[in-house]
């Protein structure tokens, strides 16, 4: 998300609110953990609804690694 600003800069030269935008680490993980992600979660939950089952398969093999997997 750091390129976007600048981006949004280029394509709306002539836009003040572009000209202001900003967009670094802390704005970033806010949208992805208050928006992005609970929108992911709805849409998974909802394509859940319609099935009748679920397999989770994976290769954890590094020892001494944290690994979380969606169920």
């Amino acid at each position: 998300m750091d390129c976007t600003p600048g981006l949004t800069r280029q394509i709306c030269s002539d836009s003040e609110i572009a000209r202001k935008m900003s967009c670094a680490r802390t704005k970033t993980e806010a949208i992805v953990n208050n928006v992005i992600a609970p929108h992911g979660v709805e849409i998974v939950k909802e394509a859940m609804k319609n099935i009748s089952h679920c397999f989770v398969s994976t290769d954890a093999s590094n020892h001494g690694s944290v690994k979380m997997f969606l169920v």
